[in-house]
């Protein structure tokens, strides 16, 4: 259907134009068929602009978006990094998800379609592995199996808390840009997939 009206559209214009160059007294110059030429040509580029194909939304990404919230919940280790201060202890379970995701999405099994997704994910990918190289590098076990910066022979001692407040810090920052760069990918992605 959309291929007749382009042929109207296209036999409308040759018609429009035949009208401006001919006339049977001589010619003269007329504003009719110019804006009748000019109403079919963007009937022209509608019928055209309707019929391109639209963007379709990849199956594959779909799928993997969803892996991807069940690999990084904004209710699971998202949410534990978003309110948790690093200068107090945590358990290697709770950061878990972020080692894990660090292990298993750096391949091609893992990567978008979509360019700008996939962008997102490279991005997020390098900030993640970032966070747990600062807690790998800022952070061991304690006396009482959790992870923390504090070292528990140097707590109380001024000059090492100043150190492990600059070191909680790294983490923190590290933490938030993590946060905010997946609260990024699944505002795109729900709106691009056309997930709700």
């Amino acid at each position: 259907m959309a291929k007749l009206a382009k042929y109207l559209t296209i036999l409308g214009m040759l018609f429009n134009v035949a009208w401006f160059l001919w006339n049977p007294e001589g010619w003269k110059f007329e504003w009719e068929p110019i804006v009748a030429f000019t109403l079919t040509l963007a009937g022209f580029i509608a019928a055209d602009i309707h019929d391109k194909p639209k963007e379709t939304t990849s199956p594959n990404d779909i799928a993997l978006f969803k892996k991807f919230q069940e690999c990084l919940p904004i209710n699971g280790a998202i949410k534990f990094i978003k309110e948790h201060d690093f200068l107090g202890s945590f358990t290697i379970e709770e950061i878990s998800p972020f080692n894990r995701f660090v292990y298993e999405w750096e391949n091609p099994e893992h990567e978008f379609i979509d360019i700008e997704l996939e962008a997102l994910r490279k991005e997020l990918y390098g900030l993640i592995k970032e966070f747990t190289q600062a807690i790998g590098r800022y952070s061991s076990p304690n006396s009482m199996g959790r992870q923390s910066v504090r070292v528990h022979s140097q707590e109380g001692i001024p000059e090492f808390e100043k150190k492990f407040e600059q070191e909680a810090g790294i983490i923190n920052n590290a933490a938030s840009a993590v946060e905010a760069c997946h609260s990024n990918l699944i505002r795109v992605g729900r709106k691009k997939l056309n997930l709700a």
